[in-house]
């Protein structure tokens, strides 16, 4: 009676926000995904297996499951969707329903948690980062939305691509690779920021510049940029002298008062 009462009052709450689905011996209430996922539905176990109630899948427009329903986070992105399993597996599927990486395959630097909010991020990423742990060193790389390795999973840190050059770290340092891996720049970086422009910002050592899509410091950029370092790093110190005088004149006129 109590299952019954239970599997009852599910039903009128479901009914009330989503679409009862049964496939096989599985009852699915379907979820109320605000993010776009045309003719395809998010269902949530109500009943049958007890092993998946709770857990997620994907369903098609005919009802039929196109992933297991053991997926604790399924998180619609703007041009995939990305799942964990309730063994912590994780899978890349396209929004078109087919796999770019199959549950299991790989392991993504990026996690998508947000499921149930709306899309704020729509930019799209050419590659995911995918990594895999070694000797309990991580080693990292690039996969394509074809579902093939791009970059080779070698590198000890990864950045997202931007204007085709992505910052990777190789044996302590930062150096920019191209989309077939190629490096543009030696591995001597201790920071660097994503290109614009034609152009990205880097450290190396005491020295911070520019340099361009061939890996060449551009001089002259560089030149204005350190510049215009200076004078901030020079405002912002004498702002921290100013107000470090202002407050030990207070102290010494508190002192004076007592």
């Amino acid at each position: 009676m109590l299952r019954l009462f239970i599997i009852m009052l599910l039903t009128t709450v479901t009914a009330l926000g989503g679409e009862l689905i049964k496939i096989d011996n599985l009852i699915f209430e379907e979820v109320p995904i605000k993010r776009e996922f045309k003719d395809y539905k998010v269902g949530r176990v109500l009943d049958g297996d007890k092993r998946y109630i709770g857990l997620y899948g994907i369903i098609d427009k005919d009802n039929q499951l196109i992933t297991k329903p053991n997926n604790m986070l399924v998180s619609i992105q703007k041009d995939y969707v990305y799942l964990v399993d309730i063994n912590y597996r994780e899978g890349i599927l396209s929004k078109e329903g087919k796999w770019i990486g199959k549950m299991g395959e790989f392991k993504y630097k990026n996690k998508e948690s947000q499921m149930y909010s709306e899309l704020d991020d729509k930019k799209t990423n050419k590659y995911f980062i995918i990594y895999k742990v070694e000797n309990r060193k991580y080693k990292y790389g690039y996969l394509n939305f074809n579902g093939s390795v791009q970059v080779p999973m070698i590198y000890e840190d990864a950045r997202n691509f931007s204007e085709g050059f992505a910052l990777v770290k190789k044996d302590g340092r930062w150096g920019y690779i191209n989309e077939d891996g190629k490096a543009i720049t030696e591995f001597k970086f201790l920071d660097g920021r994503p290109f614009k422009n034609g152009e990205a910002y880097v450290r190396e050592n005491s020295e911070r510049y520019y340099i361009d899509t061939n890996g060449e410091k551009k001089v002259f950029k560089s030149f204005c940029g350190n510049i215009k370092d200076v004078v901030i790093n020079f405002l912002y110190d004498t702002k921290g002298k100013v107000g470090t005088i202002w407050s030990d004149n207070i102290k010494e006129k508190k002192k004076i008062d007592l």
